[in-house]
């Protein structure tokens, strides 16, 4: 396996970089709202491209950039070391540059589809993420005619779509008579997209996503006031869309003034940002108790606060004829 983090110690003579720190990162090619189109509409479905990055291989005058070393054997008699040179020929998994290079060459293929099939195009071209498809329609039928067409267009591209899930049992069933490759060792289906979607869980009996809070308390419980611990617990929170945006931005401003203070990773916090940590901490138990429908329609509006400054999409409910029901 390739570590594009490692680097060799450096000498007084020469700087040693990872690879990853010198590859640049290319363009954004991601679509930053495609979790909300999960949201927006009443049949939702994923699938992830096998084997993606493997399925591009590097230019030949390119290959040079990517040589290693490689041993049988690997051992300490550095003496005796019988080091052969390879080249890997296919994207580096890791590296920065490495979702730039897929997403581009995924919209290369999906050009030539624009206009055979141009409502899948603008699916595709809008709910990619890495090598995850996510995507949602307001039918059965739309839905099976988008999974039909996305499986030809990427099938294309010599990129076979697997793994399917929907929340949909009715799509479900039709996915199947298609010979799509389903995710059914999962018990769960729409608790899944959930989970790794948008971050939260989802109640089949009332429809609605709520935040299982559950193994973060935990972890925070045996909380230690330091840098090192409140990075930690932060990396633990993952809301993709937002769901409890107004909580985690409190934790993002805290490590700001931690970060402005230049604290060591070990050091203990002072009294104030102490105060303002465990007050965080202690209001984790009050995320199990938001909730939100499956199926919302959003009101973007922007807020000045201080801090930060900030666009908010609010999720609102149509209650009954023209009146709306703001939820968040």
């Amino acid at each position: 396996m390739h570590d594009p983090s490692s680097f060799a110690n450096p000498t007084p003579l020469a700087h040693a970089d990872a690879s990853r720190d010198v590859l640049p990162r290319g363009g954004t090619s991601q679509d930053a709202t495609h979790h909300i189109r999960l949201l927006i509409n009443p049949i939702a479905f994923v699938a992830d491209m096998k084997m993606a990055f493997l399925m591009i291989k590097i230019d030949e005058s390119e290959r040079d950039f990517t040589r290693f070393f490689w041993e049988e054997n690997p051992g300490i008699d550095l003496e005796n070391k019988r080091l052969e040179i390879f080249w890997m020929t296919r994207i580096l998994f890791g590296v920065k540059s490495s979702q730039f290079l897929l997403a581009d060459t995924i919209r290369h293929h999906l050009k030539k589809y624009v206009d055979i099939f141009p409502d899948t195009f603008n699916h595709l071209n809008q709910t990619l993420y890495v090598d995850d498809f996510l995507c949602g329609n307001v039918s059965v039928q739309e839905a099976l005619t988008t999974c039909v067409e996305s499986r030809q267009i990427l099938k294309d591209a010599s990129v076979d779509l697997q793994k399917w899930r929907t929340d949909s049992s009715k799509q479900n069933q039709r996915l199947k008579s298609l010979n799509f490759e389903l995710d059914e060792h999962k018990e769960l289906l729409n608790t899944l997209i959930a989970s790794k979607v948008l971050g939260v869980a989802l109640n089949e009996k009332s429809d609605t996503f709520y935040f299982d809070s559950s193994d973060l308390e935990t972890f925070l419980s045996k909380r230690i006031n330091t840098k090192r611990y409140l990075l930690q617990a932060a990396s633990r929170l993952f809301d993709p869309v937002g769901f409890v945006g107004p909580y985690t931005i409190r934790i993002k401003c805290l490590i700001e003034e931690i970060w402005c203070l230049g604290l060591g990773w070990d050091d203990k916090l002072p009294k104030q940002l102490e105060v303002l940590l465990n007050k965080w901490c202690n209001e984790i138990q009050y995320l199990s108790e938001i909730n939100s429908p499956q199926y919302t329609t959003f009101k973007p509006l922007c807020l000045q606060m201080q801090p930060p400054f900030s666009c908010i999409a609010f999720p609102m409910l149509p209650k009954r004829h023209m009146e709306l029901l703001l939820i968040y």
